[in-house]
């Protein structure tokens, strides 16, 4: 545990020991450095702010990743039932899907599939 403040936060994720590093030494600088109550607050807001921002950044890298993760396994399998397959027309359409799922474009795949249904 940190010396004199009751949080031991050293072994926290980078953005919480930030967070919180950062937030000590505002304390501090309000209790020992003459830091006005109204700056500090001040600090300690933007501080608060940019820690959520980043929370909010990370959730949503995470949640892009995780579906783009789940396409490849998609894309994946959709290549193997490629390399099965004797018909061209299924090959055409596994093929759209793929590229869809890797741009992540869904127009792409409506649109391809509806000219390969009027090209049977």
């Amino acid at each position: 545990m940190t010396k004199g403040f009751p949080l031991d936060w050293t072994d926290f994720p980078p953005p919480e020991y930030k967070y919180f590093s950062e937030l000590r030494k505002v304390y501090y600088a309000f209790k020992f450095e003459g830091l006005s109550k109204e700056d500090a607050e001040r600090q300690k807001k933007a501080l608060l702010i940019d820690y959520r921002k980043y929370l909010e950044n990370f959730t949503y890298c995470k949640e892009v990743w995780g579906k783009y993760q789940d396409n490849i396994k998609v894309a994946e399998m959709l290549m193997t039932k490629i390399q099965k397959s004797h018909d061209i027309q299924e090959i055409a359409e596994m093929a759209v899907r793929i590229i869809s799922l890797m741009t992540s474009d869904e127009t792409f795949i409506k649109t391809n599939l509806r000219k390969l249904e009027a090209l049977k």
